[in-house]
Parts: C-alpha cells; structure tokens; sequence
C-alpha cells in the first residue's frame, strides 16, 4: 500500500502542474480561436438538459463533464455539438458500457484529461478509426481503469503527440507493441501497472526520452532487456518491475539511466545480482526494493562490500538455508563462501 500511496502521489503532483499551467493553455488558445474565428467560449456550465444525462462541474481551468452508467457510445454522441463553445477540462466517465469508440466522438471540444473508470470498450483502437483522433492535439492527461476486456488487441496512443500522463493500471492488457505510444514524446509518466502483461516487444518504449516514470508492477513480465526501455534514459528517475516473473536481469538493462534513483525489483524471482549489471546505477540509487526474490547469497555476490547501500534498502538472502531471510545490508564477508 505504502508503494501505491507513492505513485498516487506522483500521478497528482503531475495532474496539479496541469491544472496549474492549463489555464494559460486555454487562454492562448481561446484568443487564438477568437482572433480566427470570432468564437467566444464559456467556462460556465451549459444548461442540464442540454447534456443529459451527464453532469458538469466548475473548476477555475475548464469544465468537468462526467457521465455515468451509460449503455452506448451512441447516447452521449451529442456532446460534440452541445459543449463546441465551452472550456471543457476533463471528460469522465464511469461505470458504463460504449465499446468501439469513434474516433470523432468527441470532435470540436478542446480538452486536457481524460478519465474512463470501468467501462467497457472494445477495442480500443485500430488503424482505421485511432482511439479519439479528434482530440489528439490536446489531450494531455489519459487514465482508464478497469475498461479493457480480455483479449484486447492491439493498442496505440501514438497519435496523442502531446500526451504527458498515461495511467492504464487495472485492465487485462496483455501486450504490448513498439507502436504502443511511439510518437508520444512529451510523456513523463506511465504506468501499466495491475494488467497481465507478458509480452513486452522490443522499442515498445525506445522513443519516450522525457519519461520520468516508468510502473509496471503487478503484472506477469518474464523477460526485460535493455532495447524495451528508453533508448536514452536520460530522465528516467523512477522504475516498478515488483511482482513480476523475472529471474534474470541483463549485464546492459540498466546502462545509460544517469537520472535513475527509485528501482523495485520485490517479489520477482531473481536469483543472482551480477556486479556488471548492477554497477552503472548502484552508487546513484536511493531507493531499492529487492525483497521476496530467490537471491542466493555465495561467493558471487561479494562485490557489494566494495559499494554503500541507497539509503533506502529492502533485500534479503532466500539461500543457503543458514542466511535465509538475512538481510544483504546485514551480511559480512565470512558469511559469502
């Protein structure tokens, strides 16, 4: 719970810097409109009727528009005609069933943030009708929980070029592509975390330089090479790989992460920590989770009495039996025969 509470708090830190700076996007974008189009638009509510059965909340950057046990894309299609002249935030929506959703759903309605909680949508996206392609030159904000079926295929959120926060913990996803969100080059934060991810494809992540954040816990990942990551991890800070089923970590997989300083590798199934892997971000972690792994405690692992443990630190010896659940901070050299 305690890790969560953490990620929560990156995720809200992250959406209030939005909240923050979109007002000024807004403004820029309201005069360009005005100057262009002579369009004024409101940032007051529009009346009930006009758009049930959704509702609509007041914030200082924009309208929220929330809408809920809905049983058709088809039954909130008039939105795009009903909210063209307002400042609308966000647009939620919970509890409900759309499935295919048209790309042009939401057409003419300038918006940041997107959040779809337990809905069912099938699928998500295809080459034929992009997931909201509409809306990708401003969405800056997508987190949808709970909505993907079993069996989702192929997703892409390319076509947001100015995305910064994907937040898709909680499904069924069960791979994922190097088209996945290629050409999002602004994302900072993206987690993946609670699916039942397997498959991770090579350059699934190569081109997301600016990612600061990186969460895939709770999934079902066996393999993890350096060519799935951003190709220069300039700016990743932050990587969850806990409760996954890896065994084995390559000698290149953490190379070239200079900003890496937050790593939760527990209850995986790790055996051996080789000193070549380990070395390029060792002295820089301040934070490292290995706990509930298979670390065998021998001759091999003795190149750590030549490094200070992060100030944070959780790992311990599953073998041999006479350091079992000793932890590595506690061991002595006599002990590593």
């Amino acid at each position: 719970m305690k890790g969560y509470s953490e990620v929560s708090a990156v995720l809200l830190g992250f959406l209030l810097y939005q909240a923050i700076s979109f007002s000024d996007a807004i403004e820029e974008k309201t005069n360009t409109t005005l100057h262009n189009d002579f369009i004024s638009f409101s940032n007051s509510c529009p009346p009930l009727e006009d758009i049930d059965p959704c509702s609509c909340n007041e914030y200082r950057n924009g309208l929220r528009i929330s809408c809920a046990g809905i049983s058709s894309y088809e039954d909130i299609a008039f939105l795009k005609y009903a909210l063209k002249k307002y400042l609308v935030y966000e647009i939620n929506i919970q509890k409900s069933t759309l499935k295919n959703i048209p790309k042009d759903l939401f057409e003419g309605i300038f918006f940041k943030y997107i959040y779809f909680q337990g809905i069912l949508i099938n699928p998500l996206s295809s080459e034929d009708s992009p997931f909201l392609q509409a809306n990708s030159d401003s969405v800056e904000n997508i987190i949808i929980h709970d909505s993907f079926p079993s069996g989702t295929g192929k997703l892409s959120f390319s076509h947001f070029t100015k995305l910064i926060v994907l937040n898709l913990n909680k499904n069924v996803l069960e791979k994922i592509d190097r088209n996945f969100a290629g050409d999002c080059r602004r994302l900072i934060y993206l987690s993946l975390s609670e699916n039942n991810i397997k498959d991770l494809e090579s350059y699934s992540f190569s081109e997301l330089l600016d990612l600061h954040s990186l969460l895939l816990s709770h999934n079902k990942l066996s393999a993890l090479y350096r060519d799935m990551l951003p190709s220069k991890g300039n700016s990743l800070e932050k990587l969850d790989l806990s409760y996954n089923e890896l065994s084995h970590l390559e000698n290149d997989v953490f190379s070239d992460m200079p900003a890496l300083n937050i790593l939760r590798l527990s209850a995986n199934r790790i055996t051996c920590l080789h000193e070549s892997t380990w070395s390029p971000i060792w002295k820089q972690l301040f934070m490292l989770v290995i706990e509930d792994n298979e670390i065998r405690c021998d001759q091999h692992l003795k190149w750590i009495f030549n490094y200070e443990f992060p100030s944070t630190f959780s790992g311990s010896c599953k073998s041999p039996e006479n350091l079992r659940g000793k932890s590595l901070r506690q061991l002595k050299v006599t002990d590593l025969l």
